[in-house]
């Protein structure tokens, strides 16, 4: 799959939290945004998909959005079992500087 046709990963867990909390409020507290910002990545990745994943009236997931949403927490699900089982430390020579130095020059 090419790169272009990857959904943004905000626009992911934006969708995921509003589906799963119901409610754009709640997503975005949960996600440190504003409601505004809930709303625009709602709506790129509608674009991007081209179906609406939320009714407008009473933002209730759409058919389509529930079968995204089955897609996406399968997804979610591989990333946070990914992420329990990461080294707590990063392993050594990963490519993590150990020191920053900075010079004065202008």
């Amino acid at each position: 799959m090419a790169l272009q046709h990857i959904p943004p990963i905000q626009c992911l867990m934006t969708f995921e939290a509003v589906a799963r909390l119901r409610s754009v409020s709640r997503a975005a507290d949960e996600l440190n945004v504003t409601t505004s910002a809930v709303s625009h990545r709602i709506r790129q990745l509608e674009s991007h998909l081209g179906v609406n994943l939320f009714g407008r009236s009473d933002f209730s997931v759409t058919s389509d959005g529930a079968a995204y949403l089955a897609t996406c927490g399968l997804g979610s699900a591989r990333c946070n079992r990914c992420r329990r089982g990461a080294p707590a430390q990063p392993p050594p020579g990963c490519g993590l500087p150990s020191r920053l130095r900075s010079r004065d020059s202008f």
